[in-house]
Parts: structure tokens; C-alpha cells; sequence
């Protein structure tokens, strides 16, 4: 992962503020090692484009990266995503969270005239949770690099507001507003299987049947969250 970081990296130094146009060439020199023939799908056109491999390159997948790409598969990598399409659905998303990978690819395959396909979408999601590890990476560096990364750090600089009461303040209808868990444990409680009636004369107590919910054990990336163990 961090030769992927490294080769996005780079990319964004050379690409700056440049927007419009073609994507530029990668900065790499030294000797080229092979060239890989790849598809790639940019906002208003797909077309071919041959990226050199060279011989300090740490991974097929860096060397995609550091051309302004993203793969769709980890191990073949025939088919790719610009970063920059990539980064429009993300800015998209973020305005209108509405708007999902499934229209967005729709739109695209649009103005580049060809029917869409089921598998276009799914490779863009595998395009965009890459890039979405990357940034998370990227983040991660600016945080060391800045001292933010230390244990509590967040909770030192961050504002209380919502504790925090002036002199001669009034008292508010609600101090405080809570949220749990988005009414997960309710959805846990209707995902459950039914136990069979008990008897009215049974000295059992009432019991709650296993859930059929699939356990989710992914973690979420930043400071924001505590972790179970913690």
C-alpha cells in the first residue's frame, strides 16, 4: 500500500491544478523494464494508453498509479479509471450523497456513447474504494507529519461546543441531543430468527433468538472512532 501512496504521490505534484487536458506523462526516469497496454475510461473519452514499467517500480499497481490511473483488479489489470473521474465522483458524492457509483458510471458511459454494463459499475467500485485507501493513507502522513497523530490528540483540540455554557445562559428546552447507533440493534432484533412459543405455565425466562445478520468486521480509518478493544 505505501508504494501505491508513494506513486500517487508523485502524480499529484506533477499533475498541481492542471484539470483540463490530457493527464501527464509520468516524471519516472531510469530503465525501462516493459510496458503495459492498458484501457482507460477518463470523463469524456476511453482510450488506450501505455504505461512504462521501469525497474525501481514496487508493483504493477504503483506503476498504474503513478500514471494518474486506477486499477480495477489487483492481479490483471486490463481495464482503468482515471484518477481524475474518480475524484469528480467523489466531489459529486460528497455535495449529494443521493448520487451513487451505479448513475454516475451511467452518465459517463452517456457522453462516451456505448451502452452501459453491469460490470462497468463494478469496476468502478473497486477503482473508487482504492482511492478512498489512498487518501485515507495520504491523510494519515499529513497527520504525522503535523503531530496530530497522538493518542487523544483530538480530543485536546476540539471544541466542546455542545458542553460548553456562557454566564447567565438560559435553559434550553434540550441541553443535549444523543444518537446511538442509527438503529442497528433494532435491525439486529428484526434480522432475528423466531424461537418457537413458550408455554404459558414455563419457568424459562423469555430469551432472544440468534441473529441472521452477517457480522461486520471491517474498521473505520481515523481518529474519530474508538475501536471494540478500546
Amino acid at each position: 500500500m505505501e508504494g501505491m501512496v508513494d506513486a500517487y504521490l508523485q502524480w499529484a505534484s506533477i499533475m498541481g491544478q492542471n484539470a483540463l487536458g490530457t493527464a501527464p506523462a509520468s516524471s519516472q526516469t531510469g530503465n525501462v523494464h516493459s510496458i503495459i497496454v492498458v484501457r482507460v475510461m477518463d470523463v469524456y473519452n476511453t482510450y488506450s494508453y501505455s504505461a512504462s514499467i521501469y525497474e525501481e517500480d514496487p508493483n504493477l499497481l504503483a506503476v498504474i498509479i503513478r500514471h494518474g490511473l486506477l486499477p480495477s483488479s489487483p492481479l490483471k489489470i486490463n481495464f482503468t479509471f482515471s484518477i481524475r473521474v474518480v475524484e469528480l465522483y467523489q466531489t459529486l458524492h460528497l455535495r449529494s450523497p443521493h448520487l451513487t457509483i451505479e448513475p454516475f458510471v451511467k452518465g459517463l458511459c452517456d457522453l462516451h456513447r456505448i451502452p452501459f454494463r453491469q460490470y462497468i459499475a463494478q469496476q468502478f467500485t473497486i477503482a473508487f474504494d482504492v482511492y478512498i485507501a489512498i487518501r485515507s493513507h495520504v491523510k494519515s502522513r499529513v497527520d504525522i507529519a503535523l503531530g496530530r497523530n497522538l493518542p487523544k490528540w483530538r480530543l485536546k483540540n476540539a471544541c466542546p461546543a455542545c458542553t460548553y455554557k456562557l454566564k447567565d445562559e438560559g435553559d434550553l428546552i434540550f441541553k443535549m441531543l444523543f444518537t446511538m447507533d442509527g438503529n442497528d440493534s433494532l435491525k439486529r432484533l428484526r434480522c432475528a430468527t423466531k424461537l418457537p412459543a413458550a408455554e404459558d405455565d414455563s419457568p424459562d425466562p423469555p430469551r432472544l433468538a440468534e441473529s441472521r445478520a452477517r457480522d461486520d468486521s471491517r474498521t473505520v480509518s481515523g481518529d474519530r472512532y474508538l475501536t471494540r478493544e478500546e
